[in-house]
């Protein structure tokens, strides 16, 4: 026990042996009565801390409920209660959380103040409140080149898929293109709540100590298995159903299929006249079997696991570092999630869908499914294990759901005015992309502040129990969490850059257009923006309100509905320039006629 070091022991250390604390703090107190009391009570609490340290020995770190933890953390921002770790909201100088004293501290039950969390308390005392314009920089100099990545991201996924629809594997399996939307929906919002519960756990302090952050990176990385490899079955069996009502009925059939079945029903007609037989085709005999079944779950599957492991990880390394060199990992981590994912993503799916076909038939993608589903069990007992992550897997599933339903409502946009107007599909992707980026980032920062105890989740911590009607009422009072400054940074950041990419796309001649179509843009864009910030501030109340943890549930239901709402003002856009008078053209569209 702590309590009991002799002198001698402490000689044995190279330190002097410590004093027990109750007795140390009584004679400062000259032995006050009250103190003593309290004193005690502390000792209890670092009891039950020993017996916390004890289990996160054996590889469970216990975790506070989700009020209780935003007591205590409200708690030790204000200088409350002690939890036997040191106060972690400051970031200057959180390189000593991986001190080896510090360390030694911590599991020795260090019920006292850490020498470190003092000279980070004196270094915040001595700097001055950052002013209005060094706030817009610090903002501006990490959320500008993640925004810019993005939209460079967005815009390569785009070019990329329009190759990939002409890969003999997606025209043989159309039902792998089916999968892709869906796909990269599911997954996009799991490896943004990834990135959201990682910059949250950064910025309170929670990656600082070496053994809790391999533990939550390991548990996160575990989960994200888990969760990929259970939506991308589902999303391949989603796929797999449309594809057969598809083709079935020929409602959902796009240019390139329509214009295969031409020519198929062509030369069909021919054969009859001619009678001549069918010439047997593989690919038409393996259709809607199991075989093509299968091989469209098992690609859907390994590409899913695949680019989780390689984005997880690089997401993890990135918010740690972020966090090593001072930055925050809110402006960085959230945007990146998304717009990287889908390259990642459409890249080894191509590949792996091009290799697999060659064995369509055979029981390789068989095998395949099996030794993933294996995986997904073996990934489920470690996430369960971990205590960091375990109530995760059985929360969160009703958000990717709903939010997949409502992106269908972006889709059924998009199918209807991507030939009325020529220019929407290139513009699409950056006009919804860029401002879900900057709701991801300021949903980010929200949560952050909540769970540090900043801003107003005091007020919000205590309307769980009222009525629906008065929290929406509450919310709608209440102002940014972190003030009007984060908020309109990133607006300007966002509209700027859409504008931006305007200009590129029309000098490069991709686009030809005049002034009212760039006029009603400008506007389209920034209501956009402006939207996608307001809806994602009061999403995130909230939730937090009601007693949901933003990190998990908020992000689908953002990006969903920013994606029909900006398809549906760029529709207006488009519709306003043109009753203006204004002619639109795009070479894309120039390309793609016969």
């Amino acid at each position: 026990m702590r309590g009991d070091t002799s002198p001698a022991d402490g000689d044995k250390l190279g330190r002097e042996a410590p004093i027990p604390r109750q007795l140390q703090q009584v004679q400062d107190d000259d032995l006050d009565p009250d103190s003593v009391k309290r004193h005690e009570e502390d000792d209890d609490d670092d009891d039950d801390a020993d017996e916390g340290r004890d289990e996160e020995v054996a590889g469970l770190v216990p975790r506070l409920s989700d009020e209780e933890e935003r007591s205590a953390r409200r708690a030790r921002n204000e200088g409350g209660a002690k939890l036997g770790r040191a106060t972690t909201t400051y970031r200057e100088g959180d390189d000593d959380y991986d001190d080896e004293d510090h360390l030694n501290h911590v599991e020795d039950g260090g019920g006292s103040r850490s020498p470190f969390a003092d000279r980070r308390e004196q270094r915040a005392r001595r700097r001055k409140p950052a002013g209005v314009l060094a706030t817009i920089w610090a903002i501006a100099r990490e959320a500008l080149p993640t925004l810019a990545i993005s939209v460079l991201s967005l815009v390569f996924s785009g070019e990329l898929l329009i190759h990939l629809a002409r890969w003999p594997v997606f025209v043989k399996v159309d039902k792998l293109f089916i999968l892709v939307p869906i796909l990269l929906n599911l997954k996009g919002n799991l490896e943004g709540n990834l990135s959201l519960r990682m910059s949250t756990s950064a910025n309170i302090g929670e990656l600082d100590i070496r053994r809790t952050r391999e533990t939550l990176i390991f548990g996160n990385l575990a989960l994200l298995q888990v969760q990929a490899l259970i939506v991308s079955l589902f999303a391949g069996i989603l796929a797999s159903v449309l594809g057969v009502i598809g083709g079935l009925g020929g409602a959902s059939e796009g240019p390139k299929t329509a214009q295969r079945r031409g020519f198929g029903a062509l030369l069909t007609k021919r054969r009859v006249i001619h009678h001549h037989p069918a010439p047997s085709d593989p690919s038409m005999r393996l259709r809607n079997s199991y075989f093509e079944f299968v091989l469209v779950i098992a690609t859907g599957m390994l590409a899913a696991s695949m680019s989780s492991a390689i984005l997880g990880s690089f997401m993890c390394a990135l918010v740690v570092v972020t966090r090593q060199l001072g930055g925050n990992p809110d402006n960085i981590a959230s945007p990146l999630a998304g717009s990287l994912g889908d390259l990642l993503t459409l890249t080894i799916l191509g590949l792996l869908g091009s290799f697999l076909v060659r064995f369509e038939g055979t029981i390789l993608a068989t095998l395949i499914l099996l030794a993933l589903a294996a995986a997904c069990a073996c990934c489920f007992f470690l996430a369960y294990r971990n205590a960091y992550v375990r109530e995760l897997l059985s929360s969160g599933w009703i958000p990717l759901v709903v939010a997949m339903f409502i992106s269908s409502g972006a889709g059924l946009v998009l199918d209807a005015f991507v030939q009325r107007y020529e220019g929407f599909a290139l513009l699409v992707p950056v006009a919804t992309g860029l401002p879900g980026a900057c709701s991801a980032i300021f949903v980010s920062r929200i949560s952050t502040a909540l769970h540090s105890g900043k801003g107003v989740s005091s007020s919000l911590s205590h309307s769980s129990s009222s009525t629906l009607i008065s929290a929406l009422r509450d919310i709608l009072k209440l102002g940014p969490t972190e003030g009007w400054i984060v908020p309109a940074t990133l607006f300007t950041i966002g509209a700027g850059i859409e504008v931006l990419f305007l200009v590129l796309v029309w000098v490069t001649g991709q686009m030809s257009f005049g002034w009212p179509f760039a006029i009603t843009f400008v506007i389209t864009s920034g209501l956009i923006v402006a939207a996608s910030l307001y809806i994602s501030h009061l999403i995130t109340l909230f939730l937090w309100s009601r007693d949901y943890d933003p990190d998990i549930y908020c992000l689908p239901y953002v990006t969903s509905l920013i994606d029909v709402i900006g398809q549906i003002l760029l529709v207006v856009a488009f519709a306003t320039a043109t009753v203006l008078g204004d002619q639109i053209t795009a070479a894309v569209n120039d390309h793609q006629k016969p």
